[in-house]
């Protein structure tokens, strides 16, 4: 999991590289360091992306010891704009829910900085 548990914001364009590697070999698994070349990804970070989004990419069993990957059955029967348009969903609702709970934070914060202030008592 990600730094803040955030699987999409700010990683769209690069799922989506990943993605299209697939789509364009649609009947092989592929390892991490083929994708990396493919995609223009670095190994480190492909195999991180693969790893970190299983509702995305399943690992298929080892034969020989190598890791690799395909695409999840709900993946592969969706066109390339559903995959985008998910993504481009996903990493939206991800940026709301932190601006929520930034929004919350923030009121907490101003709550507590107001209601410290000392209030003289006007009515006497």
């Amino acid at each position: 999991m990600t730094l803040l548990g955030f699987q999409y914001r700010g990683k769209t364009s690069r799922l989506f590289a990943i993605y299209q590697c697939f789509a364009e070999q649609p009947r092989k698994a592929l390892h991490p360091g083929h994708i990396a070349r493919q995609s223009g990804i670095n190994v480190a970070e492909a195999s991180r992306l693969l790893d970190d989004n299983p509702e995305l990419f399943v690992q298929v069993p080892r034969r020989d010891g190598t890791t690799r990957f395909r695409l999840t059955s709900v993946l592969r029967v969706k066109s390339p704009d559903e995959v985008q348009n998910y993504l481009e969903r996903a990493a939206r609702r991800e940026s709301l829910t932190l601006y929520a709970v930034v929004a919350v934070v923030v009121s907490l914060l101003t709550m507590a900085v107001v209601m410290s202030f000392p209030f003289a008592d006007v009515a006497s």
